[in-house]
């Protein structure tokens, strides 16, 4: 177990400090993103690895989508059963356009059938935080 926390904890350091002693700081302005998007997926067991495959789809397209600049699905080491969704965005009207592409509607309706309890999407500024 102190393995997993050892783990765990130098990865949520190695992602807050940037991956780097030696990277530059880079103000809010400079970012190539304004919104970040983090959402919680939380599969039913028999349905990971259904659910992998068909999210891959739906970042190949989200990728393509103008002002998107990251898409990225992470599973939890110690639950297989939860995600994490970690999206960025250059402004609000691609976060907008993101929920308005059909095909997003399609894949929502896919995964929601794989679920095992509604999703947790909070949609952060880089200097805040709003909920959809």
């Amino acid at each position: 177990m102190k393995k997993y926390v050892f783990i765990i904890a130098v990865l949520i350091y190695t992602f807050l400090t940037g991956c780097g002693a030696d990277r530059e700081k880079v103000s809010a302005e400079e970012k190539e993103y304004s919104k970040i998007i983090a959402a919680r997926i939380f599969i039913q067991p028999e349905h990971v690895d259904e659910f992998i495959d068909l999210f891959q789809g739906l970042i190949e397209l989200t990728l393509q989508e103008p002002g998107c600049t990251g898409y990225e699905l992470f599973q939890d080491p110690l639950d297989p059963t939860r995600f994490l969704v970690y999206e960025t965005y250059v402004d609000q009207a691609a976060v907008e356009a993101h929920f308005a592409a059909p095909y997003f509607e399609e894949y929502g309706e896919k995964i929601g059938e794989l679920a095992s309890q509604p999703a947790e999407v909070i949609v952060y500024d880089v200097a805040g935080e709003t909920r959809p």
